[in-house]
């Protein structure tokens, strides 16, 4: 599968305009492109949608911290660990947009 980079500014402009509702499509946009992009089933969208159903929203902040050490490390950024910490507390104060968008960007260098 050939993935194409993603226009961070209309993502944001898009989780605007819907009030959040196109961050399900980014996420699984991303899982499925890291998944391709690093040659694994890692990332499941129906995992990552009905934990996050069920636990409201906690399972979610669990999930920007993984994928967003995974992303790091994909591309050999320093101190992957530590941004994936950053990531899943960034995401705990209603801020996961911005995770979003950092990941995009992540990938956008991978592609």
């Amino acid at each position: 599968m050939k993935i194409k980079k993603k226009n961070l500014f209309i993502d944001l402009i898009l989780i605007i305009i819907t009030g959040g509702i196109w961050n399900i499509w980014m996420q699984y946009r991303q899982i499925r492109d890291f998944n391709s992009v690093s040659n694994s089933n890692q990332y499941s969208f129906l995992k990552w949608l009905f934990f996050s159903l069920i636990t409201f929203g906690i399972y979610h902040i669990y999930h920007e911290y993984k994928l967003t050490r995974d992303f790091c490390l994909l591309n050999e950024v320093n101190d992957a660990e530590l941004i994936g910490i950053f990531s899943g507390i960034v995401s705990a104060t209603g801020f996961w947009f911005i995770i979003d968008l950092y990941q995009q960007s992540l990938l956008n260098e991978k592609v």
